[in-house]
């Protein structure tokens, strides 16, 4: 791309902004502001310093190119409407398009256009100027609307890619986020419904961590396929996550979503997290090894690039837990106050991969509907299910696998029947368990994804009082009766924090 001149044509600008469209041109390389608004007696339009400086509210259109070009939105408590046409936006040295000061911004990508906005790995703020982290940076409310076969591609080469200092939204837009640092971020809120988005982060891939305002720091995600590959957090909202539709899938992170409460009210979701997956935390951190240094050299000629040593596959330690007998668990974190927080499923189909705890909760639990499935840990030292406080199962389907050593079943208030199994040795990865009622059907069949030697299962066909046989590749493991809400076999596993049905066959 030919880089945007500053030699202006200033003289046609300001002449122009009487007609019904402004043009701010260099040589056949243009960007055109179109301006649908009535005369002003002071310019909505400035150009300085190979920037071209927006003043007053109102809509306008942006279409062109530059490799090294800024927009920059300043109208103090007017509402300004930017729609993208055709922008392909780089800046070397700060945010290619920057809103310091507005009422609302929306930005809508229009329709049939690609649109592009990136930065570069040497964007250090000028010196005196305000802080630019990220190709689109707004200090005001933020809100990106999509529209039919439009795309909006970020590059961050510097750190984050989308950031609002306020909320930010984004409704039925297509976007795909490349960048080192944080992906989408919104201080007070990450609002984000009918859309199509990638996220590949070297850090968080969504965030919000207003943690000053109880009705802040909040992710919502509605009705949307969002693809996530981070270094840190999938998604993590500081206060709250609901996920309510759409298909989900953090396909690598360090910890999956995280938040005080988690709430998924339907939807497919898909975790796949070296350490926790899904984390009810208070946001300290306290318990958890410092992002720090981990992550480096991640974004290298717009190729995602190595894992600095000490790679995830490397987890660094997590906090010392003592050897003891199974069951002797300390508390979470070393004797850390429970958090007041809640992880709620209500719906939806929930897939888990972990490789640390798997469903982690440093507060409480409830489960009333949807499926719930985790491929847990092989460590002993982590547990598939891992609550701090109560774990109430009222609903649903839940099937979790992997080590037994710290393996947790739901708690005994729950009033759907559970039944965990707990076994002397590891069953190879390919193995089927059926759990069948012995004077009726199979109720339960599935071939196990991964290595185990624990597991738990929640149907809603599993009845007080009823007889039930399990099986592995055939073998009888054990014949249970269900006397309590939750029935165990075997020695290992921390235990929980105080009809006819036709063949069923796997979950995934």
């Amino acid at each position: 791309m030919k880089h945007l001149s500053r030699r202006w044509a200033i003289a046609p600008l300001y002449a122009a902004l009487f007609a019904a469209s402004t043009q701010v041109s260099a040589a056949n390389n243009a960007i055109e502001l179109n301006v649908a608004q009535p005369p002003l007696s002071t310019p909505a339009i400035l150009v300085k310093d190979g920037r071209i400086l927006i003043t007053r509210g109102g809509t306008y259109r942006l279409t062109g190119q530059s490799d090294n070009g800024q927009i920059w939105v300043n109208t103090g408590d007017e509402k300004v409407t930017l729609q993208l046409d055709n922008i392909q936006l780089s800046n070397a040295y700060g945010s290619a398009l920057y809103i310091e000061e507005a009422g609302d911004v929306d930005v809508e990508l229009m329709p049939n256009s690609n649109n592009r906005f990136e930065d570069h790995n040497h964007s250090a703020e000028k010196e005196g100027e305000a802080k630019q982290n990220a190709p689109i940076y707004s200090k005001a409310d933020l809100k990106i609307t999509g529209a039919p076969q439009a795309t909006l591609t970020i590059v961050g080469r510097y750190k984050d890619g989308i950031v609002s200092k306020d909320d930010l939204d984004i409704r039925r837009a297509n976007i795909s986020i490349e960048t080192v640092d944080d992906g989408l971020y919104g201080q007070d809120s990450v609002d984000i419904r009918d859309s199509k988005i990638l996220i590949k982060a070297g850090d968080d891939g969504i965030k919000a961590d207003n943690e000053e305002r109880e009705d802040k720091g909040f992710v919502h995600i509605e009705g949307s396929d969002i693809q996530i590959f981070a270094k840190d957090d999938g998604i993590k909202g500081v206060r709250k996550v609901d996920i309510y539709s759409g298909n989900i899938r953090v396909e690598e992170s360090y910890e999956g979503i995280e938040s005080r409460n988690i709430t998924i009210h339907g939807g497919n979701i898909f975790v796949k997290s070296e350490d926790d997956a899904l984390n009810i935390s208070d946001g300290s951190g306290a318990n958890e090894p410092s992002f720090g240094e981990r992550v480096k050299g991640f974004f290298k000629g717009g190729e995602r690039g190595e894992h600095p040593e000490g790679e995830m596959g490397e987890r660094p330690p997590r906090g010392e837990r003592p050897e003891g007998q199974p069951g002797e668990r300390p508390p979470h974190g070393g004797g850390k106050a429970k958090v007041d927080g809640i992880m709620t499923i209500l719906g939806g189909r929930t897939h888990i991969q972990s490789s640390g705890d798997g469903f982690d909760s440093n507060g409480d639990a409830m489960m009333s509907g949807g499926e719930l499935f985790i491929e847990g840990p092989t460590s002993g030292r982590d547990g598939y299910i891992d609550v701090d406080g109560f774990f109430k199962l009222t609903g649903g389907r839940l099937f979790a696998m992997g080590s037994a050593g710290m393996a947790q079943a739901p708690s005994d208030d729950s009033t759907q029947p559970v039944i965990q199994i707990n076994l002397e040795s590891t069953y190879a990865k390919g193995a089927t368990v059926t759990i069948t009622h012995v004077e009726s059907n199979q109720v339960f069949e599935q071939v196990m994804p991964m290595d185990f030697q624990s597991f738990t299962v929640s149907e809603p066909e599993f009845t007080l009082g009823q007889t039930y046989q399990v099986q592995i590749n055939g073998e009888d493991i054990t014949t249970v009766t269900l006397e309590t809400v939750i029935t165990r076999f075997g020695n290992a596993g921390r235990g929980g924090p105080r009809g006819e049905r036709g063949e069923k066959k796997g979950w995934w």
